[in-house]
């Protein structure tokens, strides 16, 4: 039983329950001289091909609901980048009539999420040309009971791919087997060049309301096609950190997640410019240390008065991967930053930095390490990453 075929009995096809009933028919029922005997009655197939129906789509429902979430992720992240940027999704298809999950909500928060970080989405049926004819995996049928179930199956297993790239300004290409490169090409020549609009709502009415089409056209222009971010929520963006803290929440707990966050980000942040070197250091008879340094620019930091002095308070915290992406060590701290002098002996101006290091004893190999910094009167962030390769004794 397809996933299609399952949500048309679940929605109350009885073409397809027809079908199925009768399959478990041949496999329950049996002849004697005395006739046809079943043991399982009409209502009781029936039930059984309902819940088998019915377990079809919550198995396969899950896969359609973390892809969509991974893509939400990759827009938030994409949001981090300047500019405008293209994601190709290449899928074989997938339906979003499963109402538990919520495929359509969350559809709608990726391309939303999409608008936000100016991505548009371009889309490619993996499966190349397909018809609803050709599929090798639809059970035999006789009687053609099937038929009509099955009709709009190949189109509603596209509808996630319309959708991701019509509500995003972008394209769906479908029932094709044009090579990659070309439509790719096509893609980067049509999106070098687009016009950047700017609308704000006019009365409360158009304020109104979580989810808002936008419809846009050239006027007197019929024969050009306009391909535009579709709809909006009109809640804002989620930021990287949020300042909301839940109450019974672990203090320390919280610092280290928000820490692991800024520290494992994508993307460099740079709200507090810092500058990150490493070096070892090999000691006979003990092992190689890395040394991580760790340059904070304080002009981006915010002093307050703490204890009658002039003070900066910030989280810093950082992550040793080896080569395979495996953490071997980390540490999260708070560092209290007085103001430095601005200038040298000399009268020159000096660059005011703060300094941190820490070290951990490391095997032979290849490691990147990541660190995050967030001053915690400001909320801003930064973070860096460099690779360095220990050499084996």
């Amino acid at each position: 039983m397809s996933e299609y075929l399952a949500m048309r009995i679940r929605d109350g096809d009885e073409q397809a329950m027809t079908y199925y009933v009768q399959e478990l028919q041949k496999q329950t029922c049996f002849r004697t001289r005395a006739g046809l005997i079943c043991p399982v009655g009409p209502q009781a197939l029936r039930q059984e091909v309902r819940n088998r129906a019915q377990e079809v789509v919550m198995e396969s429902a899950p896969a359609t609901d973390d892809t969509l979430r991974l893509l939400e992720g990759l827009m938030r992240t994409a949001a981090q980048l300047p500019g405008r940027k293209l994601v190709f999704v290449i899928s074989d298809g997938f339906f979003l009539t499963d109402k538990k999950y919520g495929s359509i909500d969350r559809i709608k928060k990726v391309t939303d999420a999409a608008g936000r970080a100016g991505v548009v989405i371009y889309t490619l049926d993996a499966r190349g040309i397909v018809g609803d004819a050709i599929d090798f995996n639809r059970p035999m049928d006789e009687k053609g009971l099937l038929t009509m179930a099955s009709i709009g199956e190949l189109a509603a297993s596209q509808d996630g791919l319309n959708a991701l790239a019509k509500d995003t300004g972008g394209q769906a290409f479908r029932n094709t087997n044009q090579p990659m490169s070309q439509w790719v090409e096509k893609v980067m020549d049509e999106t070098s060049n687009y016009y950047l609009l700017a609308w704000k709502p006019d009365n409360e009415e158009q304020k109104r309301g979580k989810f808002k089409q936008i419809e846009i056209n050239v006027v007197g222009r019929p024969d050009l096609k306009v391909r535009v971010r579709g709809s909006y929520f009109k809640s804002a963006a989620l930021p990287l950190l949020t300042t909301k803290k839940k109450k019974d929440k672990d203090p320390l707990k919280a610092r280290d997640d928000d820490m692991r966050l800024v520290i494992d980000a994508p993307v460099s942040q740079h709200e507090i410019p810092a500058a990150l070197d490493l070096h070892f250091n090999q000691m006979p008879g003990v092992g190689t240390s890395v040394v991580a340094t760790i340059a904070i620019d304080d002009s981006a930091l915010t002093f307050d008065l703490t204890d009658g002095k002039l003070a900066a308070d910030v989280d810093i915290g950082g992550i040793f991967y080896d080569e395979k992406g495996k953490p071997i060590n980390s540490f999260v701290g708070r560092l209290r930053i007085f103001p430095k002098a601005s200038t040298a002996a000399d009268g020159a101006a000096k660059p005011k930095r703060s300094i941190y290091q820490f070290s951990t004893l490391v095997p032979g190999g290849l490691y990147q390490v990541r660190i995050g910094i967030r001053d915690l009167k400001s909320s801003r962030i930064g973070s860096a990453m460099d690779w360095i390769k220990v050499p084996k004794i």
